[in-house]
């Protein structure tokens, strides 16, 4: 899959918050935090960043975005959308998987 997301301009970072990931349990190990202590700090923070988003979203959709649009002027920001590739970069990734004798690499 990386180089999938290579050819859309997806980065390689991962999520160091998922819970079930090894080096996440290894650091909780290692800090000597029980798993359960950790969610019942954290799950609070996660519902209180849920709700702000969410009332974020129906503020924006209710205003017709206008206040999204009020704090991007307000801060100047300008946002470049990034042009996907065309279809032909694909043509091509799917040809360099190909070897001489018509077999995937």
């Amino acid at each position: 899959m990386a180089p999938l997301g290579d050819l859309v301009n997806i980065t390689r970072q991962t999520n160091v918050f998922i819970p079930t990931q090894g080096y996440f349990i290894a650091a909780l190990g290692i800090l000597k935090t029980p798993w359960e202590k950790w969610v019942r700090w954290f799950l609070p923070l996660l519902l209180i960043w849920l709700v702000l988003g969410m009332a974020a979203l129906i503020i924006a959709f209710i205003t017709e975005y206008a206040v999204v649009d009020r704090i991007i002027d307000h801060l100047k920001l300008t946002f470049a959308a990034a042009k996907l590739p065309s279809s032909h970069v694909f043509e091509q990734a799917a040809l360099t998987a190909v070897d001489e004798n018509g077999e995937y690499c």
